[in-house]
């Protein structure tokens, strides 16, 4: 059984690695990951999570570096 979530966008940040992730929750039902290609953001997903939301949770996160996501020097 899937636990039901919020409709509306939640913002999230995760602590991975010690660097900053900035994902978006919206939705409930089963989990669809939104990952943007490199060079994008998180931005790409808006006009499709709104939709998906209505039937799915909606997990869109930035990759490292990009967006507001930190970058870490390795």
């Amino acid at each position: 059984m899937i636990a039901s979530r919020p409709r509306e966008h939640i913002p999230v940040e995760i602590i991975a690695n010690n660097a900053r992730f900035q994902v978006i929750e919206s939705g409930s039902g089963f989990p669809v990951i939104c990952i943007h290609g490199n060079g994008l953001n998180r931005d790409l997903w808006r006009h499709l999570t709104p939709g998906l939301a209505q039937k799915y949770r909606t997990v869109v996160y930035e990759l490292r570096g990009m967006g507001q996501s930190e970058s870490v020097d390795q």
